[in-house]
């Protein structure tokens, strides 16, 4: 093995010991900032020293199980590091688990589960990978059924043990839904609903599990609609796309013409909340959304003018963000950044 393998593998194995003496440090009562401060610039200083070494020290020939560690995951930490907080009458976020999928895998689309506890992702190839959070290296690989179209979504059903792909085809769309067993493994794969003649997309789950939100394209027209699973009755809810379910199901966000409306169900009666897109319900009163460039914002009911109010969450300095998904708890937010290198993301906790 050569030195510089050797150095990497030593460089890797502080940054471990770093992070792990960061978790114990936050789950310290009372929290010890000055020591946490001390491991955080001790954990820059040696990112800063692999990424300077990462242009010629790097061995030409990688594993994919390196690549992941030490490609992907330099490239997660130094996002990682620019994580700051809000004040306390903010959205408050913190204990960050920062994952990356290798650029081998040109990943479609990332999703986080219900309980926050697992990842899904889609990569070209038809292949769904779903590991838990805390132990990406427990992996599981799943095969989708083959077809004549191409896969390019997956999102959790309400349940952690329901993944859902949506599948295109030339003149329908298909949704797949893929049942797990309690050791993770895939129990079975069934088609759940077909949209003939025209594109779906952004399907999102009602709370009760019963129906779906989702775009529909035919032509010229982006519209979102509601499919109940039951009687396969469908109903358009309104020009636009990107939909979102409240917690609560009293309430959808979707996206119009850069507008981020608010349809109260109950009675029928849109209004705009925020300029930007990706809706994402945190709580039956607020969600985050991305500002047209790329920043993550909140929105939060006013209960005294039923209107929303709009603030910015500096979650990351000077970093236009892919997506950002709530789980259902309310507790963990998946955000993703596309980069040259690949799809990186992080799993992050609100108070």
């Amino acid at each position: 093995m050569r030195e510089n393998e050797h150095n990497w593998i030593d460089k890797r194995h502080e940054i471990a010991q770093l992070l792990t003496h960061l978790g114990h440090v936050r789950q310290a009562v009372p929290v010890n900032y000055k020591l946490k401060a001390e491991l955080k610039q001790r954990l820059l200083e040696q990112m800063q020293q692999m990424q300077k070494a990462q242009l010629g020290a790097l061995p030409v020939k990688r594993s994919r199980r390196r690549f992941w560690w030490l490609g992907g995951g330099v490239m997660a930490l130094s996002i990682a590091a620019l994580l700051v907080f809000l004040p306390k009458d903010g959205l408050r976020l913190h204990e960050q688990t920062v994952l990356a999928i290798p650029t081998e895998e040109s990943a479609k689309q990332v999703s986080i589960s219900p309980r926050g506890d697992r990842i899904a992702y889609l990569t070209d190839n038809a292949k769904l990978h779903a590991y838990p959070v805390d132990r990406p290296e427990d992996k599981d690989l799943f095969t989708l059924p083959a077809t004549s179209g191409r896969y390019e979504s997956v999102v959790w059903s309400n349940s952690s043990q329901r993944i859902a792909v949506l599948e295109q085809t030339e003149g329908a769309s298909r949704l797949w839904m893929m049942q797990f067993n309690d050791n993770g493994g895939q129990a079975s794969t069934q088609l759940l609903w077909e949209e003939t003649g025209a594109q779906v997309a952004d399907v999102s789950w009602s709370p009760d599990g019963r129906q779906i939100a989702y775009t529909k394209v035919k032509g010229d027209k982006v519209e979102v609609w509601i499919n109940n699973l039951a009687s396969y009755r469908e109903n358009k809810l309104a020009e636009g796309s990107q939909p979102d379910w409240s917690p609560d199901g009293k309430r959808i966000a979707y996206v119009q013409d850069g507008e981020i409306q608010v349809i109260d169900l109950t009675r029928g009666a849109a209004a705009k909340a925020a300029i930007g897109t990706k809706p994402s319900w945190q709580s039956p009163d607020r969600f985050t959304y991305l500002s047209t460039e790329g920043r993550l914002m909140q929105a939060r009911l006013n209960a005294q003018t039923g209107t929303f109010d709009t603030l910015s969450v500096p979650l990351y300095k000077g970093v236009s963000l892919t997506s950002a998904e709530w789980a259902r708890d309310g507790k963990h937010l998946l955000v993703a950044k596309q980069t040259n290198q690949g799809l990186v993301f992080a799993v992050v906790r609100s108070d």
